[in-house]
């Protein structure tokens, strides 16, 4: 069992061009950070965490579509979704609240 998604980002605190981002689940805890690093880089990899849901979603789709229901919808619909989780992991924006 996980922390239920979707995830989103906040930034919590700005040092220079530099900033803390937590990632919070649907249910409004924070439960991971990112600090320390370049702020690109900061930013990719909480994406890339906040997009976990979405990505594990997509897999068990698929994994469904190719183990269970061989539909074109369902295939169609799986891949769908992992273009998304996927688009949404590598952003180079994110979409944050921030709390100073």
């Amino acid at each position: 069992m996980h922390t239920p998604g979707p995830w989103r980002i906040e930034i919590f605190s700005r040092h220079g061009d530099l900033s803390s981002k937590t990632i919070i689940g649907s249910d409004g805890q924070g439960f991971a950070s990112t600090c320390g690093l370049s702020d690109p880089l900061d930013t990719a990899n909480a994406n890339l965490i906040a997009s976990a849901p979405e990505l594990l979603a997509a897999l068990k789709l698929w994994e469904h579509w190719y183990n269970v229901d061989s539909t074109e919808e369902l295939r169609d619909t799986a891949r769908q979704m992992g273009l998304d989780a996927i688009a949404k992991a590598e952003s180079k924006k994110l979409v944050t609240t921030t709390t100073d």
